[in-house]
């Protein structure tokens, strides 16, 4: 039975935090995704401006394993991972209608 669900994680700040969590979670065998954006900024030398892609939830990935097969600590001990999300000092699973 596939019990594996989808996990709020808080990483560390700044892009290059997101991009050495990714790497390690994908070592552990844990997807990840974080959703982007692109919104326009101003150029500052110049009157148009510039397509910027970003995450559209700054500091947050979504994870998805089975709790059970991998710990919760292994998870926060990733490169660029501050913690998992917890209600009550629980992880939560993100509803699937959500997710989806």
């Amino acid at each position: 039975m596939w019990k594996k669900k989808w996990y709020l994680t808080c990483h560390k700040s700044g892009c290059s935090n997101l991009y050495k969590a990714q790497q390690a979670l994908i070592q552990i065998e844990v997807h990840s995704l974080s959703p982007s954006i692109q919104t326009w900024r101003p150029r500052l030398d110049r009157k148009n401006k510039r397509a910027v892609i970003e995450p559209l939830f700054k500091g947050y990935l979504f994870t998805c394993f089975d709790p059970e097969k991998v710990h919760t600590r292994k998870i926060e001990h990733c490169a660029g991972i501050s913690h998992l999300v917890r209600f009550a000092n629980t992880i939560v699973p993100i509803r699937e209608a959500v997710m989806q």
